[in-house]
């Protein structure tokens, strides 16, 4: 029985966390972009643009850090210590990784849920800022839902990957590398055969 997940989806997932990077990388541009013109207009002609940093706030930091959240987890840049568990094999290393996996799927998204209920509630009430610009309140929130769903497919490939890895002591990919290659003895034997009768 394979637990595998067939190419299409993991490309597809990829595919949707790049563009969810892409944003992200967009918005951290847009923020450089933002406080360096702010800070010129406030010292420098003591004209400062309004608004800016709830714009920053809101839209987008949570842009940012819950765009790349699932490059993230599918590059391994979380700090992880694997020191020890390292040294009781490939088994035992994915299993401490199937627990702490399934964990973070558990806390990640119940987040995922209860944001998603604010930004629905928040547009349902056109949620503004007081101040001198009312800006929607719901879009930030809506991003951390966004990124959070994304960040928990990741972790349910993960585990996939995992248990597959824990029941055939395999790493996926090479499990499927071993059941797509051809039987060339076989081949061989008969062209070897044909040969002989040949002669």
């Amino acid at each position: 029985m394979s637990y595998s997940i067939p190419n299409t989806i993991t490309g597809l997932v990829s595919r949707i966390e790049e563009g969810t990077a892409t944003l992200a990388s967009i918005a951290m541009f847009l923020m450089m972009v933002v406080i360096t013109v702010d800070t010129v207009m406030r010292y420098v002609f003591s004209n400062p643009i309004a608004g800016t940093h709830s714009i920053i706030e809101l839209y987008l930091m949570p842009l940012l850090i819950f765009g790349i959240a699932a490059v993230l987890q599918r590059e391994g840049g979380n700090i992880n210590v694997d020191i020890l568990r390292r040294r009781f094999g490939t088994r035992a290393d994915h299993t401490v990784n199937l627990i702490s996996r399934v964990g973070a799927l558990a806390v990640f998204g119940i987040i995922a849920v209860l944001t998603m209920g604010q930004a629905v509630e928040r547009f349902a009430d056109d949620a503004r800022l007081t101040g001198a610009i009312a800006l929607p309140t719901a879009y930030s929130w809506l991003f951390i839902s966004i990124g959070l769903a994304g960040l928990c497919v990741r972790f349910l490939i993960q585990i996939i990957d995992d248990i597959t890895t824990i029941v055939r002591g395999e790493e996926p990919s090479e499990a499927s590398d071993s059941e797509s290659e051809p039987d060339e003895p076989s081949s061989s034997a008969d062209s070897e055969s044909v040969h002989t009768e040949e002669q």
